[in-house]
């Protein structure tokens, strides 16, 4: 018997459709030689070739995927919760918050990202309003959304309704799993993504953190306010009651991430990241609002939010919490940071080729090394980078 392919790991996104599908239990998440992040592996032994986990898997589908996008023409808006409080605590302008709130208001369960209490990311279910804080604010890797996809299944099966936000791949992933009987209580928000990072990682910064505190890490914001929207400002404390606050340049997990150095492989292509999106709705940071409404005061925050649907855009009528703008679509477009890929090939090749070598670095050595090996970088660095960014943009303008 022909032994299954699924994606390989330059294209796996980690979604654990696969997982989810297979009928057997055949099919569990395992470490990886070259990188540092899990990848499905098929026990032969029970595996009874049904081929559900091909069916499933977003990228093996994507041209099927690319296929079925309706003739809907999106809108896009910028906006932000009514809410100054929630506002502030989200890491844009609120809009996915305001969404949430929505959701459970019409009877909807909404499927999003939180830590539990030892720091693993998860997605999860909120049946309320109040559970709805778990999710707030952006979280730089990738959450396991097994059990959360089980469940949503169940839901839907049972006649329920799920608002499920997550990055593209995950959100397609319950579209590929769901009985097509039940794909109208579906509604799914993507969020604008720029990769996602190692849980191994994360958990030994995390250690590390910790060891150098003297004590047990209590909450992590990975983009505060405090100097600012888009001021790129980290928050931690400690059950000690210590509390640090730093420039992203000064804060080690920040500085890799931004580097790419524990990004999953498949995100440095991302079938994704293109002008046509396949969810209902996309939410993000809108970088770039400034070129569009010049005069819009954003220090608190500003959300971009694009309906792709029918479905979406009777959604939005629902809420009594956002404020919206609708924006001009390809400018809009034009200037959403990240939104579509604009790195040239050699560059990201390269990037690649650093990836690798950092995980190899990364096995052999301890997270204190690594520190070193990879450091966060001087100022005088920081400023020279600035300054041969602001020479090349010159030039091209």
């Amino acid at each position: 018997m022909e032994q299954i392919k699924l994606a390989s790991i330059e294209q796996c996104t980690g979604c654990k459709a696969c997982m989810v599908a297979c009928k057997k239990n055949a099919i569990s998440f395992v470490d990886n030689e070259t990188t540092l992040h899990m990848y499905p592996e098929i026990n032969t032994s029970i595996c009874v070739n049904c081929n559900r986990c091909v069916q499933s898997c977003p990228i093996l589908n994507f041209d099927v995927i690319s296929r079925t996008k309706d003739d809907y023409i999106p809108k896009t808006y910028c906006g932000w919760h009514i809410d100054d409080k929630i506002r502030i605590q989200s890491t844009s302008g609120g809009v996915g918050s305001a969404l949430a709130q929505t959701a459970i208001a019409n009877g909807y369960s909404v499927i999003g990202a939180r830590f539990d209490h030892q720091w693993n990311l998860v997605h999860d279910i909120a049946r309320t309003e109040l559970e709805l804080v778990r999710f707030v604010g952006s979280k730089y890797l990738l959450s396991d959304t097994g059990r959360a996809l089980e469940e949503s299944l169940a839901i839907l099966n049972q006649g329920g309704k799920i608002f499920y936000i997550g990055t593209p791949c995950q959100c397609e992933s319950i579209k590929r799993l769901v009985n097509p009987r039940y794909i109208q209580n579906l509604l799914t928000c993507s969020i604008i993504c720029h990769g996602v990072n190692s849980p191994k990682v994360w958990h030994d910064f995390v250690q590390y953190l910790e060891t150098k505190n003297h004590s047990k890490l209590e909450k992590y914001n990975f983009r505060s306010k405090k100097l600012g929207w888009g001021k790129l400002f980290i928050n931690y404390s400690f059950v000690n009651e210590k509390q640090i606050g730093q420039k992203a340049r000064n804060n080690l997990f920040h500085v890799w991430f931004g580097q790419h150095f524990n990004q999953r492989l498949s995100c440095f292509n991302c079938k994704f990241r293109t002008i046509d999106r396949y969810t209902d709705f996309v939410i993000g940071d809108f970088w770039g609002i400034e070129r569009i409404l010049p005069n819009l005061e954003t220090s608190k925050g500003v959300s971009v939010l694009i309906v792709n649907s029918d479905r979406a855009d009777f959604f939005i009528r629902l809420s009594n919490n956002l404020k919206l703008i609708e924006t001009d679509q390809w400018s809009t477009y034009s200037v959403l940071k990240g939104f579509t890929e604009s790195q040239f090939s050699e560059n990201k090749a390269k990037e690649i080729e650093v990836n690798l070598q950092f995980a190899k670095d990364y096995k052999e050595y301890t997270f204190e090394c690594m520190s070193k090996l990879y450091p966060t970088p001087k100022l005088r660095d920081v400023l020279l980078d600035f300054l041969c960014s602001k020479f090349k943009l010159k030039n091209n303008g």
